[in-house]
């Protein structure tokens, strides 16, 4: 698979990551819990809509497809972002939040036969989904225990289907230079 990337350009501060998906101490994820509980099962009936009839937009979409912090600009992006690895891994541990990751992959993998992410989404919000794919995929790499693996499966056919293969580049240098 190509680690051709969309976007390239690295413009955003070092933020600390571990190396070791099982251990150390899990990261404050309450953040995401909270704002995932009246409102997820809405998100997946959003996704089901056309663009065209959502009432509020993707407002909910830093907190369901969580990128790495810094960068999306807007305070949801802000506050939801993830922390590296380490924390990326915890969300996968997590009971509640690694299922639904999982299960808002799957619903986006589904979308490319009916009406292809891009027409769903658009341009912005897309990226925030590569971006999101890309730092779970790594996040899962190789880790076969909480259900990562199907995370990763899913973020692979995301990748392939949606974006021809291809990462987010940024997100790649942010996880390369914190090694």
């Amino acid at each position: 698979m190509p680690d051709a990337a969309i976007r390239s350009e690295p413009s955003r501060s070092r933020l600390s990551g571990g190396d070791c998906p099982c251990l150390g101490e899990p990261s404050s994820l309450e953040r995401f819990v909270l704002v995932q509980a009246d409102r997820y099962p809405a998100v997946l009936e959003d996704l089901a809509r056309d663009a065209g009839e959502r009432a509020c937009g993707l407002a909910w979409l830093p907190f369901v497809y969580p990128q790495l912090r810094g960068l999306g600009t807007n305070p949801a992006c802000l506050h939801y972002g993830v922390d590296g690895l380490a924390e990326a891994q915890d969300y996968l541990r997590h009971t509640t939040l690694g299922a639904r990751l999982e299960e808002a992959l799957s619903l986006l993998c589904g979308l490319a036969g009916r009406r292809g992410l891009l027409n769903v989404l658009g341009t912005a919000d897309a990226l925030k989904v590569l971006a999101c794919a890309t730092l779970f995929e790594r996040a899962s790499a190789g880790w076969d225990c909480y259900g990562a693996a199907a995370v990763h499966q899913r973020c692979d056919v995301l990748l392939r289907h949606h974006f021809d293969g291809r990462r987010d580049g940024v997100t790649l240098s942010l996880l390369a230079d914190w090694g």
